[in-house]
Protein backbone atom coordinates (compact mmCIF):
# COMPACT_ATOMS: atom_id res chain seq x y z
CA UNK A 1 0.00 0.00 0.00
CA UNK A 2 1.44 3.39 -1.17
CA UNK A 3 2.23 5.81 1.97
CA UNK A 4 -0.89 8.69 2.27
CA UNK A 5 0.65 11.74 0.50
CA UNK A 6 1.38 14.42 3.16
CA UNK A 7 -0.52 17.75 3.28
CA UNK A 8 2.20 19.76 2.42
CA UNK A 9 2.95 17.81 -1.24
CA UNK A 10 -0.38 18.75 -1.85
CA UNK A 11 -1.82 22.44 -0.63
CA UNK A 12 -1.15 25.24 -2.15
CA UNK A 13 -1.44 28.67 -0.86
CA UNK A 14 -4.66 30.90 -1.05
CA UNK A 15 -5.03 32.63 -4.51
CA UNK A 16 -3.79 36.17 -4.62
CA UNK A 17 -7.02 38.06 -4.94
CA UNK A 18 -8.22 36.24 -1.93
CA UNK A 19 -5.11 36.09 0.25
CA UNK A 20 -5.99 40.53 -0.57
CA UNK A 21 -9.21 39.92 1.30
CA UNK A 22 -7.54 37.40 4.36
CA UNK A 23 -5.12 40.52 4.79
CA UNK A 24 -7.61 42.05 6.49
CA UNK A 25 -7.91 39.63 9.19
CA UNK A 26 -5.12 39.01 12.63
CA UNK A 27 -3.97 35.69 12.99
CA UNK A 28 -1.96 35.08 16.05
CA UNK A 29 -1.64 32.22 18.76
CA UNK A 30 -2.30 33.62 22.17
CA UNK A 31 -2.10 31.75 25.31
CA UNK A 32 -2.16 28.25 22.97
CA UNK A 33 -4.91 28.82 21.16
CA UNK A 34 -5.66 30.29 17.52
CA UNK A 35 -7.14 34.22 17.46
CA UNK A 36 -8.14 35.53 14.75
CA UNK A 37 -9.44 39.59 14.28
CA UNK A 38 -10.61 42.15 11.77
CA UNK A 39 -8.31 44.48 11.31
CA UNK A 40 -11.13 46.45 9.70
CA UNK A 41 -14.51 46.53 10.52
CA UNK A 42 -17.47 45.99 8.23
CA UNK A 43 -18.99 44.32 4.93
CA UNK A 44 -19.26 41.09 3.73
CA UNK A 45 -16.88 39.45 1.38
CA UNK A 46 -18.31 36.60 -1.15
CA UNK A 47 -15.45 35.35 -3.79
CA UNK A 48 -15.09 32.51 -5.74
CA UNK A 49 -11.73 31.69 -8.11
CA UNK A 50 -10.96 29.03 -10.44
CA UNK A 51 -7.40 27.85 -11.62
CA UNK A 52 -5.09 25.10 -12.64
CA UNK A 53 -8.38 22.72 -11.87
CA UNK A 54 -8.23 24.22 -8.24
CA UNK A 55 -11.36 25.76 -6.98
CA UNK A 56 -10.97 27.66 -3.73
CA UNK A 57 -14.37 29.88 -2.16
CA UNK A 58 -14.17 32.58 -0.04
CA UNK A 59 -16.84 34.78 2.88
CA UNK A 60 -15.73 36.73 4.93
CA UNK A 61 -17.31 38.74 7.55
CA UNK A 62 -16.12 41.92 9.56
CA UNK A 63 -18.68 42.91 11.14
CA UNK A 64 -18.15 43.79 14.82
CA UNK A 65 -14.53 43.11 14.88
CA UNK A 66 -14.98 39.81 15.33
CA UNK A 67 -14.82 37.56 11.58
CA UNK A 68 -16.12 34.75 10.27
CA UNK A 69 -15.06 33.05 7.63
CA UNK A 70 -15.47 30.30 5.67
CA UNK A 71 -12.46 29.07 3.20
CA UNK A 72 -12.58 26.03 0.37
CA UNK A 73 -10.22 24.56 -0.93
CA UNK A 74 -11.59 22.02 -4.21
CA UNK A 75 -9.14 20.23 -6.10
CA UNK A 76 -9.94 16.29 -8.00
CA UNK A 77 -7.95 15.18 -4.68
CA UNK A 78 -9.40 16.50 -1.81
CA UNK A 79 -11.91 19.37 -0.49
CA UNK A 80 -10.49 21.52 2.37
CA UNK A 81 -12.85 23.62 4.62
CA UNK A 82 -11.83 25.82 7.22
CA UNK A 83 -14.62 28.23 9.13
CA UNK A 84 -13.98 30.62 11.92
CA UNK A 85 -16.36 31.92 14.65
CA UNK A 86 -16.74 34.29 17.22
CA UNK A 87 -12.40 34.39 16.84
CA UNK A 88 -11.65 31.33 18.47
CA UNK A 89 -13.67 28.59 16.98
CA UNK A 90 -11.80 26.65 14.57
CA UNK A 91 -12.74 23.79 12.62
CA UNK A 92 -9.89 22.37 9.73
CA UNK A 93 -11.60 19.18 7.84
CA UNK A 94 -9.56 17.95 4.96
CA UNK A 95 -11.47 14.93 3.38
CA UNK A 96 -10.21 12.89 -0.07
CA UNK A 97 -12.76 13.42 -3.21
CA UNK A 98 -12.71 9.45 -3.94
CA UNK A 99 -11.50 6.09 -1.57
CA UNK A 100 -8.54 5.81 -4.24
CA UNK A 101 -7.14 8.61 -3.45
CA UNK A 102 -3.65 8.82 -0.74
CA UNK A 103 -4.52 11.73 0.89
CA UNK A 104 -5.42 11.69 4.09
CA UNK A 105 -8.57 12.39 6.36
CA UNK A 106 -7.42 15.52 8.79
CA UNK A 107 -9.63 17.52 10.94
CA UNK A 108 -9.09 20.29 13.54
CA UNK A 109 -11.05 21.84 15.90
CA UNK A 110 -10.71 23.64 18.65
CA UNK A 111 -13.73 25.36 20.56
CA UNK A 112 -13.63 27.72 23.46
CA UNK A 113 -13.28 25.71 26.68
CA UNK A 114 -12.62 22.62 25.65
CA UNK A 115 -9.35 20.58 25.01
CA UNK A 116 -8.31 21.27 21.12
CA UNK A 117 -8.96 18.12 18.73
CA UNK A 118 -6.75 16.93 15.77
CA UNK A 119 -7.31 13.20 13.99
CA UNK A 120 -5.93 11.81 10.91
CA UNK A 121 -7.97 8.85 9.02
CA UNK A 122 -11.20 8.04 9.15
CA UNK A 123 -12.45 4.86 11.65
CA UNK A 124 -12.08 2.19 12.53
CA UNK A 125 -7.92 3.52 11.76
CA UNK A 126 -8.40 7.36 12.97
CA UNK A 127 -5.65 8.81 15.29
CA UNK A 128 -6.98 11.02 17.62
CA UNK A 129 -4.88 13.90 19.72
CA UNK A 130 -6.49 16.00 22.08
CA UNK A 131 -4.51 18.73 24.15
CA UNK A 132 -5.15 22.25 26.02
CA UNK A 133 -3.42 24.13 23.25
CA UNK A 134 -2.03 23.94 19.97
CA UNK A 135 1.76 24.17 21.14
CA UNK A 136 0.95 20.32 23.32
CA UNK A 137 0.02 18.91 20.06
CA UNK A 138 3.40 20.47 18.23
CA UNK A 139 5.65 19.29 20.94
CA UNK A 140 4.11 16.19 20.89
CA UNK A 141 4.23 15.16 17.42
CA UNK A 142 6.00 17.47 15.73
CA UNK A 143 6.18 15.88 12.64
CA UNK A 144 3.29 14.87 12.21
CA UNK A 145 2.48 18.35 12.51
CA UNK A 146 4.96 19.66 9.86
CA UNK A 147 2.93 17.64 7.00
CA UNK A 148 -0.58 17.47 8.55
CA UNK A 149 -1.81 20.55 10.35
CA UNK A 150 0.61 23.39 9.74
CA UNK A 151 -0.12 23.74 5.79
CA UNK A 152 -3.70 23.97 6.58
CA UNK A 153 -3.03 26.53 9.42
CA UNK A 154 -0.43 28.32 7.67
CA UNK A 155 -3.30 28.95 4.82
CA UNK A 156 -4.92 31.86 6.96
CA UNK A 157 -1.12 33.85 7.50
CA UNK A 158 1.69 32.89 5.17
CA UNK A 159 4.30 34.38 7.39
CA UNK A 160 3.25 32.21 10.57
CA UNK A 161 6.70 30.44 11.20
CA UNK A 162 5.01 28.49 13.68
CA UNK A 163 7.23 25.90 12.73
CA UNK A 164 10.27 27.97 14.03
CA UNK A 165 8.50 28.77 16.81
CA UNK A 166 7.80 25.20 18.05
CA UNK A 167 11.63 24.58 17.58
CA UNK A 168 12.43 27.60 19.35
CA UNK A 169 9.96 26.39 21.80
CA UNK A 170 11.75 23.43 22.77
CA UNK A 171 15.14 24.96 22.88
CA UNK A 172 13.61 27.25 25.48
CA UNK A 173 12.21 24.26 27.81
CA UNK A 174 15.62 22.28 28.01
CA UNK A 175 17.48 25.67 28.63
CA UNK A 176 15.54 26.76 31.21
CA UNK A 177 14.72 22.64 32.62
CA UNK A 178 18.73 22.71 32.61
CA UNK A 179 18.46 25.56 35.53
CA UNK A 180 15.30 24.56 37.28
CA UNK A 181 14.26 25.26 39.82
CA UNK A 182 13.87 28.76 40.34
CA UNK A 183 14.45 29.34 43.54
CA UNK A 184 11.20 31.85 43.44
CA UNK A 185 9.21 28.57 43.11
CA UNK A 186 9.67 28.30 47.23
CA UNK A 187 9.05 31.60 47.58
CA UNK A 188 5.88 31.20 45.22
CA UNK A 189 4.74 28.10 46.93
CA UNK A 190 4.38 30.02 50.61
CA UNK A 191 2.55 32.85 49.31
CA UNK A 192 0.54 30.45 47.66
CA UNK A 193 -0.35 28.73 51.50
CA UNK A 194 -1.03 32.17 52.50
CA UNK A 195 -3.78 32.73 50.64
CA UNK A 196 -5.31 30.15 52.88
CA UNK A 197 -4.55 32.07 55.66
CA UNK A 198 -7.33 33.22 58.54
CA UNK A 199 -6.26 36.78 58.25
CA UNK A 200 -7.27 38.41 55.41
CA UNK A 201 -4.69 40.84 55.59
CA UNK A 202 -2.33 38.36 55.02
CA UNK A 203 -4.20 36.60 52.23
CA UNK A 204 -3.90 40.24 50.12
CA UNK A 205 -0.45 41.06 50.83
CA UNK A 206 0.47 37.41 49.16
CA UNK A 207 -1.97 37.80 46.10
CA UNK A 208 -0.40 41.41 45.52
CA UNK A 209 2.94 39.36 45.41
CA UNK A 210 2.26 37.09 43.40
CA UNK A 211 0.80 39.49 40.92
CA UNK A 212 3.87 41.37 40.96
CA UNK A 213 5.95 38.68 40.54
CA UNK A 214 4.35 38.70 36.71
CA UNK A 215 4.58 36.52 33.89
CA UNK A 216 7.22 34.73 35.67
CA UNK A 217 5.28 32.98 38.02
CA UNK A 218 2.70 31.52 35.37
CA UNK A 219 3.90 27.99 34.83
CA UNK A 220 4.16 27.70 38.41
CA UNK A 221 0.47 28.23 39.31
CA UNK A 222 -0.46 26.82 36.43
CA UNK A 223 1.14 23.62 37.39
CA UNK A 224 -0.33 23.49 40.97
CA UNK A 225 -2.71 20.41 41.99
CA UNK A 226 -6.21 22.35 42.49
CA UNK A 227 -7.28 19.24 44.66
CA UNK A 228 -4.63 20.43 47.18
CA UNK A 229 -6.14 24.03 47.13
CA UNK A 230 -8.99 25.36 49.41
CA UNK A 231 -12.17 27.15 47.24
CA UNK A 232 -10.35 30.54 48.05
CA UNK A 233 -6.66 29.56 46.88
CA UNK A 234 -8.59 28.25 43.85
CA UNK A 235 -10.45 31.41 42.95
CA UNK A 236 -7.60 34.05 43.56
CA UNK A 237 -5.34 31.85 41.83
CA UNK A 238 -7.77 32.22 38.32
CA UNK A 239 -7.78 35.58 38.95
CA UNK A 240 -4.03 36.18 39.31
CA UNK A 241 -3.75 34.01 36.59
CA UNK A 242 -5.78 35.86 34.12
CA UNK A 243 -4.54 39.02 34.88
CA UNK A 244 -1.09 38.49 35.05
CA UNK A 245 -1.00 36.59 30.95
CA UNK A 246 -1.43 39.23 28.56
CA UNK A 247 -4.38 38.03 26.25
CA UNK A 248 -3.67 40.35 23.61
CA UNK A 249 0.19 39.43 23.19
CA UNK A 250 1.01 37.17 20.73
CA UNK A 251 3.03 33.90 22.30
CA UNK A 252 6.84 33.76 21.84
CA UNK A 253 8.92 30.58 22.56
CA UNK A 254 10.02 32.19 26.38
CA UNK A 255 6.66 32.95 27.25
CA UNK A 256 5.58 29.58 26.00
CA UNK A 257 8.33 27.66 27.59
CA UNK A 258 7.58 29.74 31.07
CA UNK A 259 4.01 28.79 30.99
CA UNK A 260 4.90 25.13 29.77
CA UNK A 261 7.75 24.12 31.93
CA UNK A 262 6.09 22.37 34.80
CA UNK A 263 3.40 21.06 32.55
CA UNK A 264 3.97 16.94 32.77
CA UNK A 265 2.53 16.42 29.54
CA UNK A 266 5.61 18.09 27.83
CA UNK A 267 8.09 16.39 29.32
CA UNK A 268 5.98 13.18 28.75
CA UNK A 269 6.69 13.81 25.02
CA UNK A 270 9.63 14.94 25.36
CA UNK A 271 10.35 11.79 26.58
CA UNK A 272 9.21 10.14 23.02
CA UNK A 273 12.50 12.31 21.60
CA UNK A 274 15.62 10.31 19.58
CA UNK A 275 17.74 12.51 21.31
CA UNK A 276 19.57 10.84 24.02
CA UNK A 277 20.56 14.42 25.99
CA UNK A 278 16.68 15.12 25.22
CA UNK A 279 15.32 12.25 26.80
CA UNK A 280 17.75 12.63 30.03
CA UNK A 281 16.58 16.24 30.78
CA UNK A 282 13.01 15.14 30.37
CA UNK A 283 13.08 12.18 33.22
CA UNK A 284 14.97 14.68 35.32
CA UNK A 285 11.83 17.28 34.95
CA UNK A 286 9.08 14.62 35.33
CA UNK A 287 10.83 14.11 38.60
CA UNK A 288 11.40 16.98 39.71
CA UNK A 289 7.65 17.52 38.93
CA UNK A 290 6.53 14.86 40.92
CA UNK A 291 8.83 14.85 43.47
CA UNK A 292 9.45 10.93 42.59
CA UNK A 293 11.99 8.83 41.01
CA UNK A 294 10.18 7.77 37.08
CA UNK A 295 10.32 4.73 35.98
CA UNK A 296 11.83 5.47 32.39
CA UNK A 297 15.64 4.05 31.34
CA UNK A 298 16.57 6.30 28.34
CA UNK A 299 18.81 4.05 27.03
CA UNK A 300 16.48 1.18 26.60
CA UNK A 301 15.88 -0.56 23.59
CA UNK A 302 12.51 1.56 21.34
CA UNK A 303 9.95 -1.18 21.90
CA UNK A 304 11.11 -1.02 25.68
CA UNK A 305 10.80 2.83 26.42
CA UNK A 306 7.26 2.55 24.46
CA UNK A 307 6.14 0.58 27.23
CA UNK A 308 7.55 2.35 30.27
CA UNK A 309 5.88 5.39 28.22
CA UNK A 310 2.40 3.82 28.29
CA UNK A 311 2.85 2.87 32.04
CA UNK A 312 3.78 6.44 32.81
CA UNK A 313 1.30 8.01 31.12
CA UNK A 314 -1.33 5.72 32.43
CA UNK A 315 -0.25 6.73 35.74
CA UNK A 316 -0.31 9.93 35.05
CA UNK A 317 -3.68 10.51 32.89
CA UNK A 318 -5.83 8.48 35.88
CA UNK A 319 -4.53 11.09 38.43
Amino acid sequence: MAPPVSMGQQVELVAPTLATHLSRLQVKVVDGRVWVLAQTAGGTISTTTHRDGREERLRLSLHGGVPAIDYDQITQDFHLGISVRDGQYVHILREPQDGTTKIERVEFTQTPGEPVKWSIGADPNQRLWQAPSVWHLFLDQPELVLQQLLPMLELLRPDWQLAATTTETETELLSLASRYPDPRREVWRRLVDQLASDSFAERQRADRALRQAGPAALGFLQSLDVRHLDAEQRFRIRRIVAAVSNYDAEDTPPLIARRLISDPMVWLSMLKRPELAKRRVAVQQLQRIWNRPVDFDIQAAPATRRRQWEALYRDWSAN
